[in-house]
């Protein structure tokens, strides 16, 4: 089959895919190299951990606290981790040169304050999640626009070459000293049916946020290492305050966390795909 063939059939395959609501990452993709018979190699966007990562793959991997959700709560406690392992991690497997992001959706079902809270970059790679609100004393406004925070999490940023692997070793060779990190973005869907980045980061490497394709190193990256609940004003000045809004806004609710983590190939045409999410449902500490 020539080369012009090969092309259009590729073509009318993604088409086919497109209308029966197929998803391309993760799919086989026609690539630009060619072999030496003039065919097309097929190239692949592959991430691990998976949507129902194995045992193995969540120690490696990385999850959230468990517990028997079913029969009992789970009490979130301030500053405790709630991590089961060191580092949330993933690994590229793809044969082609990909985008990777992650995203993090938090709720309180009871309450209707989700719906006007933000996440705030505190320094470095923290963020937390939380309201703005004004100070009061009485009917008199003490501070305006001063930031609550819920939950705090913490980024990976490092050098590859430094990435913690749980029973592994860390990449060597060509990526050597390569640095990276997640780079914030608030991205709302622009088309019906797109996913909303609003609450997501985005992989970088260097100056770009192609992830290159596998080659003969390991491509473990580690993405977020810790998530709690805050216990403390960023800003001491304001801490009695932040107790009594806790107490009040926060205090014994239930929160619901997922983590989700999307690639695709690098392409402007490609779509996102979700690859993993992990999932907790939890209660928020007593006032």
């Amino acid at each position: 089959m020539n080369k012009r063939n090969i092309f259009v059939l590729s073509i009318i395959i993604c088409l086919i895919c497109n209308f029966f609501g197929v998803q391309m990452t993760r799919a086989w993709f026609v690539s630009g190299g060619s072999l030496g018979t003039g065919e097309y190699a097929a190239a692949k966007v592959y991430y691990l951990p998976t949507l129902t990562p194995a045992e193995e793959e969540k120690s490696l991997y990385g999850s959230l606290i468990a517990g028997n959700q079913e029969t009992e709560q789970v009490y979130l406690v301030p500053g405790d981790e709630m991590l089961s392992t060191p580092d949330l991690s993933i690994e590229n497997f793809s044969t082609v040169t990909s985008n990777v992001r992650v995203k993090i959706d938090i709720s309180l079902p009871d309450t209707t304050i989700d719906d006007n809270m933000v996440w705030q970059h505190i320094s470095g790679t923290t963020y937390q999640y939380g309201l703005i609100t004004d100070i009061m004393n009485g009917e008199t406004v003490v501070a305006s626009d001063v930031f609550m925070g819920l939950l705090q999490v913490t980024f990976a940023s490092t050098t590859i070459a430094n990435t913690v692997i749980p029973n592994g070793t860390a990449p060597v060779g060509t990526f050597g000293e390569s640095s990276y990190l997640w780079n914030f973005v608030n991205e709302a869907p622009t088309v019906d049916g797109q996913i909303s980045f609003a609450n997501a980061w985005e992989l970088k490497l260097s100056d770009s946020t192609d992830v290159p394709a596998l080659s003969t190193d390991r491509q473990f990256y580690n993405v977020i290492n810790s998530i709690s609940i805050v216990g403390e004003s960023f800003n001491s000045e304001y801490q009695d305050a932040f107790n009594s809004y806790f107490s009040e806004n926060y205090a014994s609710q239930q929160i619901d966390i997922a983590i989700s983590y999307y690639a695709k190939q690098s392409s402007s045409l490609m779509a996102w795909s979700e690859f993993s999410q992990s999932v907790l449902t939890a209660v928020t500490p007593l006032s």
